[in-house]
This record gives C-alpha cells, sequence and structure tokens, in this order.
C-alpha cells in the first residue's frame, strides 16, 4: 500500500500573514490519520439522515521564498471531506517544527557539471530535506 499525493489535500492554499513571502498555493500534503465519522441531521419532514465523512490529520509542506532563498515550513492541518468529489475543508492548522530524521540514506554524488551556483545547490538540498522529512514521518 501506498501513498497517493492530490493536488489540494489540504483545503487550498494557506494564507498566514504571519509567514512573508509564503507561496500561495495548495501545500504539499501527506495523510497522517484519517477516521470515517458520522453526521447527523434531521430533515424537514423530522426523518434523521446520516451521512458519512472523512476527517484527516495531514503533514502539510509549504515553503518561504525570496529572491535568493527557500525555506520550508510545516503544517499540522486537520481536514474533513464530506463527499469523495468535493474539496476538503480546512478546520484547523498549526505550523509545526520539522520531524527528527531518521539516520539518511545515501542517495550517491548529485553531478557537479550543473550546480553553478551555491543558490542552486542550497535548493536541491533543501528538496532533499523535504523528501527525508516525508520518508521519516512515512516509517513512524
Amino acid at each position: 500500500a501506498g501513498v497517493d499525493c492530490v493536488a489540494d489535500a489540504a483545503g487550498g492554499p494557506i494564507v498566514d500573514e504571519s509567514i512573508p513571502n509564503l507561496l500561495r498555493c495548495p501545500p504539499l500534503s501527506v495523510p497522517m490519520h484519517q477516521q470515517l465519522v458520522e453526521k447527523v441531521t434531521k430533515e424537514g419532514d423530522g426523518e434523521i439522515k446520516r451521512t458519512s465523512q472523512i476527517q484527516g490529520e495531514l503533514f502539510a509542506l509549504s515553503a518561504q521564498a525570496s529572491e535568493r532563498d527557500l525555506s520550508l515550513i510545516c503544517f499540522d492541518v486537520l481536514t474533513l471531506i464530506e463527499t469523495a468529489s468535493s474539496v476538503p475543508l480546512r478546520l484547523n492548522l498549526a505550523r509545526i517544527s520539522p520531524p527528527h530524521e531518521v539516520s539518511r540514506i545515501n542517495l550517491g554524488t548529485r553531478p557537479k557539471k550543473r550546480v553553478k551556483t551555491e543558490t542552486c545547490s542550497h535548493l536541491l538540498e533543501t528538496v532533499e530535506d523535504a523528501a527525508f522529512w516525508i520518508d521519516t514521518l512515512l516509517r513512524q
């Protein structure tokens, strides 16, 4: 069983005015826990209707960008999905520290020919950090 990435699992872009230059796009999200919750509503005719919804806790990864730097920002996101085709509704959002990493696997040496600036090297390392954080979470 694998984990599939979806276009927007976190309920849209994260807007946090306390984090300058936060990317205004849906974050990369990995489901950590999900549970089926039942919603009970009373219809106009008195009949009780039960619907199932999925409540999920996600590890969401966004970034803060500037001309020279890219910093990863981690969030814990709680969502509710009403139907299989609906966009998730974000119920709660909290900024969290990056997960503690498990020992890194040697991925081999990077090609040196194309790395021309320190910025490019930094971006590659930042993306590599994100991959290891997600891997760490999935191993827990």
